[in-house]
């Protein structure tokens, strides 16, 4: 959840959401839950979001539930992430979740830390694997 739904005077702003591997692990799961009368700024793209076993995501725009293409339709956000396993090595845990070669989240963040990568782009996640 990015906004606050409680009734106070808190709101959220200038909220980035890029480059991240999101995913469920139960059914319903929920990607990104937003509440857009107390969110200001917001921006998410160029994510992969994952469903693991048998959950379904879903993203969460003012308490209803969605699915990906309603959620872009409606916010405008998300045009570029994908919906895919990352393909993380077989023991990710133990092994810093660096992914596998051909993994949808290599080479595809959008650039603008300046931080060092590998490959032909920097990786989406926090670890940039294959180096």
């Amino acid at each position: 959840m990015l906004s606050s739904d409680n009734g106070g005077p808190w709101s959220s702003s200038r909220v980035g959401v890029w480059n991240n591997i999101i995913r469920t692990n139960g059914s319903p799961g929920y990607w990104l839950d937003i509440y857009r009368p107390r969110l200001v700024e917001f921006e998410s793209d160029r994510n992969v979001f994952w469903s693991s076993g048998d959950s379904v995501g879903y993203f969460v725009l003012d308490f209803n539930p969605m699915r990906i293409d309603a959620w872009r339709s409606a916010t405008g956000q998300d045009r570029t992430s994908y919906l895919a396993d990352p393909l993380f090595v077989s023991d990710p845990t133990n092994d810093d979740y660096f992914t596998q070669n051909q993994s949808i989240a290599r080479d595809r963040a959008l650039v603008f830390s300046g931080a060092r990568f590998c490959g032909l782009g920097p990786d989406i996640g926090f670890r940039e694997s294959g180096c």
